[in-house]
């Protein structure tokens, strides 16, 4: 009789995970979406390396508002290192970039990331960095005399991702590859409800 029930519980487990990912991908994702992925960051820099211009955000969240303003207003949480494998599982496949906004103290950079990789850090203090390119920096400052310039390394930023409905449908895929195999179980923060998932 229990290795009945037992037989009867992993049936229905294995159909529910099987309906579980036949529903998301399901899913269409509308092609005016447009919303805000907000990382607030303790300390950050700004680094070349390897040819590349890095940005590094220390001390951030495990978890992320995410705010879509289009085609409706809603705001969730997003799971820090879901949202990198997958966006770096989407990257497998073809680059996958974004604009983003950064922003300390008086100055904004509009820039584009991608790239990202994320380190849970060993004394807990999580860091995702990004493979940026600046496109334009504004200040605030009525004071400031000439072109404001970058900082290498700076306090209290916050970067602002803007993503549309061809990133999120990317990252989606890299988040539907996650689910079909055993790399980090999704859960409720790993998605966009309404959007990408229930």
């Amino acid at each position: 009789m229990k290795l009945r029930m037992l037989l009867l519980m992993i049936l229905v487990l294995i159909g529910t995970t099987l309906y579980a990912q036949e529903d998301e991908a399901d899913f269409v994702i509308p092609t005016e979406l447009a919303g805000t992925i907000v990382f607030a960051a303790a300390t950050g820099d700004l680094v070349e390396q390897d040819g590349n211009l890095v940005l590094t955000l220390t001390n951030i969240a495990d978890t992320l508002p995410t705010l879509v303003s289009q085609p409706v207003l809603s705001a969730s949480n997003y799971d820090t290192q879901i949202l990198a494998s997958d966006w770096s599982t989407a990257e497998a496949e073809e680059p996958l970039s974004t604009e983003a906004l950064l922003n300390i103290g008086d100055l904004t950079l509009k820039m584009t990331v991608s790239t990202p990789v994320y380190d849970p850090g060993s004394d807990g203090a999580a860091s995702l960095s990004l493979v940026v390119t600046i496109d334009e920096i504004t200040s605030l400052d009525p004071d400031l005399k000439g072109d404001p310039e970058a900082p290498e390394s700076f306090e209290d930023g916050t970067l602002f991702i803007l993503f549309d409905s061809t990133f999120i449908e990317q990252v989606q895929a890299g988040r539907l590859v996650r689910l079909e195999g055993s790399r980090l179980t999704g859960g409720v923060e790993d998605c966009i409800p309404g959007i990408t998932c229930r």
